[in-house]
């Protein structure tokens, strides 16, 4: 059975999520819309003596003092629709089995774990009640106040990307398609959402033929694959985000889908070691230009496909999945493929190979859009 953490979307309320995001954008609303990226928008490997998850939450904010952290009541604790979620923002916080220094250790939180607080405080040591992970059951405990941050969201510096001058195919709002057409290029990308299946096999595939891909990442995937997260990092490999837990967007309020955009870039990078690609592909390709105009304001470009592979499919063979990338590819096309599916995995090196024979460069999503 999957923890609570897994199978519940967790939601701030409204004025709560407000104050945050409000100060989160209080730059951006003054920017010059045309200012270029940040830098911080593209890959970049964090090289520091810390480990990779210290090093993008060393900017969440903490609270100025205990009474500013928002509890819950145990009631609320249990059904987290409503409740103010709390970020472990320290790469050592730990949960602890009571308030005291006398206290067991229960585990420690990966930087990023999410939990609400359910009680007041005991020598600077809040009761929290966290809703588990692959690696530790739901729970109750204490962390160390100093350890505990609000969930982040973009940083001050943030600004409304620019996009290159190449002519590239949008769907809704800035949602690409396709990249130019005139251009001999084909970005292959792979999403990652539930199990890792033939993942392995496909990165030997892409490796031996030294392709560089996109690969849309769920949160939850990243929690329960990192080794796989690292190689596709260490490979040079472009990794973007896929949600946290793979809901349909359709169906969550603002404030859920914030979440689910932020907790999935926190366990990706915390995992990878990367800060994450611009990019948003949309779980089920459910979305609507409000959820994209939410993905923009969160500071990533939101990726459809060309055409999907069908890979996904129960009926999904290697020779269909290797049949249509192969009658439907143009350039500029975004294939969509998964990780998981063994067929996926076999077809590709037939697949790479006849793209080349015909003359394309099989590139990243960054290269396809000029990025």
């Amino acid at each position: 059975m999957r923890s609570r953490a897994v199978d519940r979307t967790l939601r701030i309320p409204r004025h709560v999520f407000c104050l945050l995001l409000a100060a989160a954008f209080a730059t951006a609303c003054t920017a010059n819309p045309a200012a270029p990226t940040p830098a911080a928008a593209a890959p970049v490997q964090i090289n520091d003596d810390r480990p990779p998850e210290a090093a993008f939450v060393a900017a969440v904010s903490q609270p100025a003092s205990i009474a500013d952290v928002t509890t819950t009541s145990e009631a609320e604790a249990d059904n987290p629709a409503d409740a103010p979620v709390w970020v472990a923002a320290h790469a050592d916080a730990v949960l602890w089995d009571g308030p005291d220094a006398e206290a067991g250790r229960l585990a420690r939180l990966p930087a990023g774990s999410y939990f609400v607080v359910v009680g007041e405080s005991d020598n600077e040591r809040l009761p929290v009640h966290y809703w588990g992970s692959a690696a530790l059951p739901a729970t109750d405990g204490w962390v160390d106040a100093a350890a505990i941050g609000p969930i982040p969201g973009p940083g001050p510096d943030w600004t409304e990307p620019t996009f290159s001058p190449r002519r590239i195919i949008n769907d809704l709002r800035t949602e690409v398609q396709r990249g130019d057409p005139s251009l001999p290029l084909i970005a292959l990308t792979f999403d990652a959402g539930a199990d890792a299946g033939a993942a392995l096999q496909l990165l030997d595939v892409l490796r031996e033929r030294d392709v560089h891909a996109t690969f849309f990442v769920t949160g939850q995937f990243a929690d329960r694959y990192p080794d796989i997260i690292r190689r596709i990092a260490r490979e040079g490999h472009e990794i973007a985000n896929h949600s946290y837990s793979h809901p349909d967007f359709a169906t969550l309020s603002e404030s859920q889908m914030r979440i689910e955009i932020r907790r999935a870039t926190v366990s990706i990078e915390a995992a990878s070691g990367m800060r994450l690609a611009p990019y948003w592909r949309a779980p089920f390709g459910s979305r609507t230009n409000r959820i994209l105009q939410i993905v923009e304001e969160e500071g990533f470009r939101p990726i459809y496909w060309t055409f999907d592979s069908g890979d996904w499919l129960d009926t999904a063979t290697t020779a269909k999945v290797r049949d249509t990338d192969l009658r439907l590819a143009v350039s500029g096309a975004v294939i969509v493929h998964h990780v998981q599916p063994r067929p996926t995995a076999e077809a590709m090196p037939t697949i790479i190979d006849t793209l080349r024979a015909r003359g394309y460069e099989l590139v990243t999503l960054s290269d396809l859009l000029g990025s």
